[in-house]
């Protein structure tokens, strides 16, 4: 089974994640857009490449982004998705 994995800001206006791969892609579930592994039946453990970070609007400080992660199979169904917080200091 190929599956592929893909990001997502959540409640940010000053960052969007953006594919790492493609600048014009428009779908978190198409698989040209996202790094794509085969998981061939046994348990997955794969480093991802990060998604590209494109700055919206300037911030200070710390920038709190939730950040979720989706993989989808080969039929572009969701098979997994969860998320995480990571916090962006701000160049000011």
């Amino acid at each position: 089974m190929h599956v592929h994995v893909a990001f997502a800001a959540q409640r940010s206006n000053v960052i969007r994640l953006e594919s790492a791969f493609s600048t014009v892609c428009k779908g978190y579930e198409n698989p040209d857009c996202w790094q794509q592994f085969s998981i061939k039946g046994k348990v997955a453990n794969y480093d991802v490449t990060p998604p590209h970070l494109r700055v919206l609007m300037p911030f200070t400080g710390l920038e709190p982004i939730d950040v979720n992660w989706r993989v989808y199979d080969s039929e572009k169904k969701r098979v997994g998705a969860d998320t995480t917080e990571i916090k962006l200091r701000g160049d000011n």
